[in-house]
């Protein structure tokens, strides 16, 4: 359909991880550092929705939900999101995905920060967050 490619994304997860799929609804309330290039959660603020949610401190973002912003052809990540040209004349918004890994920290908050954007006239009261979370040591 127009010629265009779906991008694939293969993560692997190290071993004594687990994935970790979560929708949390907006504010988080994660504190998120860059943690040897990775984007972790040092800290889950009590009684945030993350804490509510499920997210631990010591998970590392791996794809969150993002919003592509503006007119142009837009990078998340590995996927490129390419809107139709009414879109592009009328600067429409686009639901994306955004993938962490090896991409510096600030990308990562920018695409966290982009879930408060309208898509279709309306903000997401969620934002989908694919963690690894190390296993508990026996």
């Amino acid at each position: 359909m127009g010629g265009g490619s779906i991008q694939r994304e293969t993560l692997k997860f190290g071993k004594g991880s687990v994935a970790v799929s979560l929708d949390v609804l907006r504010p988080l309330g994660i504190v998120f550092e860059d943690v040897n290039g990775k984007c972790v959660a040092v800290e889950v603020l009590d009684g945030s929705n993350a804490e509510k949610a499920g997210v631990k401190q010591g998970d590392t973002l791996r794809m969150c939900s993002a919003v592509a912003v503006g007119k142009s052809r837009v990078t998340v990540a590995k996927w490129a999101v390419e809107p139709s040209l009414d879109q592009r004349k009328k600067g429409i918004n686009r639901k994306a995905c955004f993938a962490a890994d090896g991409l510096p920290f600030a990308n990562a908050m920018d695409a966290v920060r982009s879930n408060g954007e309208k898509v279709g006239g309306s903000v997401a009261e969620r934002v989908s967050l694919l963690l690894e979370r190390p296993l508990p040591e026996k």
